[in-house]
């Protein structure tokens, strides 16, 4: 397999995984509707399902926009470098499915439901911060999905020059 098949068929988990997600998504706005009614996580919901549909109907037109530099036509064994790449996408869209889009998703609607209430955000200081620390997880994943060979680079690069020592 290429690296670009590789990526294919982790965007295609990626894709399911995500729409399990929504689901979640949905049954967070179900019992927040019992706090106040909020559409943020049926808004979430559907971006979230209309991207795994995306993901899922075109998982190699993001692969070959992921891995770009490499050549699908060939035979040739899959480089190092190529590997830690794939790894490096592939631990940027866990990251996403397993960190970031249940908290975050979590704690906005709690945010949007106090600031609905005409609740002071500083007497919830704790969702306030769970929220940020999920858009800095957020952040983290998008640089490892879309500068994964950078990394992968230079986190080989590093190995090598250790390893001569």
């Amino acid at each position: 397999m290429t690296p670009q098949q590789y990526v294919g068929l982790f965007v295609r988990l990626f894709a399911i995984w995500l729409f399990f997600v929504a689901a979640q998504t949905i049954g967070v706005g179900v019992a927040l509707d019992s706090h106040g009614h909020s559409i943020a996580p049926y808004v979430i919901a559907s971006l979230e399902g209309l991207a795994a549909v995306t993901l899922w109907c075109f998982p190699m037109f993001v692969a070959d926009k992921l891995v770009m530099g490499t050549n699908c036509e060939t035979r040739e064994p899959i480089s190092a470098i190529d590997v830690a790449t794939v790894a490096c996408i592939v631990l940027g869209l866990w990251l996403c499915v397993a960190r970031v889009f249940p908290s975050l998703t979590r704690y906005v609607s709690v945010v949007l439901v106090l600031v609905h209430e005409n609740v002071p955000l500083r007497e919830d200081t704790k969702s306030v911060a769970l929220m940020v620390e999920s858009l800095l997880e957020f952040i983290a994943a998008l640089v490892l999905v879309f500068k994964a060979r950078a990394i992968a680079s230079f986190l080989l690069a590093t190995r090598s020059s250790t390893g001569k020592a």
